[in-house]
């Protein structure tokens, strides 16, 4: 997993990739290979996309039933 460090940038960890998860996610559920193939072209492989998606449901940003993905959306 690639995270911010003095060797990493901002720019190439996944941290930089959260928002662009997210915004996918903001308007309606998808299923994990939709979102996949709405990110291919920003994530290196799909190592990284999977880490991506550990971090957001982690963090409690996602949610996962079955194969869908939800946003999660807190007030």
């Amino acid at each position: 997993m690639k995270l911010p460090s003095k060797y990493i940038s901002y720019n190439e960890s996944v941290v930089f990739k959260f928002p662009i998860f997210l915004d996918k996610l903001k308007d309606c559920d998808l299923t994990v290979h939709e979102l996949y193939r709405k990110v291919r072209t920003t994530v290196d492989n799909i190592d990284e996309f999977i880490d991506v998606l550990i971090c957001l449901y982690a963090l409690g940003k996602i949610e996962m039933e079955e194969n869908i993905i939800h946003y999660v959306k807190k007030y």
